[in-house]
């Protein structure tokens, strides 16, 4: 009887070990291959493409990165010719797409917007999604290019983890003059468990530091660098502007007081009352506009 019952047990215990093994294993593929977003109006507001939508020119352009892939992207020149430029950094699964609501603020200031699709993404070449860790080298290309076009004073805006990605490239380049971080994550581990216990219902523990290892081994990534927390303080003092929604269901907003806490000045934090996540814009544009505006007169 006892011979039959650690029998079972064992049973048992092998499939809880098989379940969670494999559990972590199709987790850590989510995290690499999130789903596409449909370009949906009240997400993107603009699905078409800069002259379509805003009517003004644009270019459609080609560069590689340092690891070989090819990325796609729009050039739009300014209202007047400039060496100013701002890169536009869309979010985990969108497309260049999400930054078409900011450009032509941009673009009656005088300054040049360049949106380019990250690697596996929108026309670029298809890949993965490392929440930032190998994107940094496609901003590292865009950095390349725009100043391959002469600019010379350049800031970037980033959305959700293209914002967590821009704070970590902003702090390793110090060319960058300006940061505006709209909805991004204050720490990689804590943003996944957060998604992971509202989509799925799952625990942090067992289950969570099996993924992180699939994750980091098939992707060639470490997430220990993927805190951009830790780093913000770093920028200064390069003025940040951190923009969080108190409604945001994909990062919440403590992780943009985590952000503001962590920066140093010059630096400001928006809440926006009722804010979705990567929708503040549509939220309230006056305030997004007016505080963007005041910013970029620093570029």
């Amino acid at each position: 009887m006892k011979q039959k019952i650690f029998k079972i047990f064992l049973g048992l215990f092998s499939l809880s070990i098989v379940l969670i093994i494999g559990g972590a294993w199709y987790f850590s593929g989510v995290l690499m291959h999130p789903k596409t977003h449909r370009c949906e109006i009240d997400h993107y507001l603009y699905c078409g493409d800069p002259k379509s939508d805003l009517g003004l020119e644009f270019e459609t352009i080609e560069y590689v990165t340092s690891d070989g892939f090819k990325i796609s992207a729009w050039w739009i020149p300014a209202s007047k010719k400039s060496d100013k430029a701002i890169l536009s950094i869309h979010g985990r699964g969108a497309t260049r797409r999400e930054g078409l609501r900011y450009v032509k603020l941009f673009h009656e200031q005088g300054i040049n917007v360049i949106l380019p699709d990250l690697r596996d993404c929108g026309e670029s070449q298809k890949s993965f999604s490392s929440m930032g860790y190998h994107e940094r080298k496609d901003l590292l290309a865009t950095l390349q290019y725009a100043k391959m076009r002469g600019m010379k004073s350049i800031g970037i805006l980033g959305f959700s983890m293209g914002s967590s990605t821009s704070i970590l490239f902003m702090a390793e380049q110090p060319e960058i003059k300006i940061g505006i971080f709209d909805s991004g994550f204050a720490d990689f581990i804590d943003v996944v468990a957060y998604n992971a216990k509202k989509d799925f219902g799952l625990s942090k523990y067992p289950l969570l530091p099996l993924v992180v290892f699939f994750y980091e081994n098939r992707g060639n990534l470490k997430t220990d660098e993927l805190s951009p927390e830790r780093v913000i303080g770093s920028i200064a003092p390069r003025p940040v502007l951190i923009f969080h929604g108190d409604k945001d269901d994909g990062v919440p907003y403590e992780h943009g007081l985590r952000l503001e806490k962590a920066a140093k000045e010059p630096k400001e934090l928006v809440i926006v009352k009722d804010g979705e996540h990567t929708k503040l814009w549509q939220k309230d544009e006056t305030l997004v506009s007016s505080k963007i505006l005041k910013l970029i007169q620093k570029l």
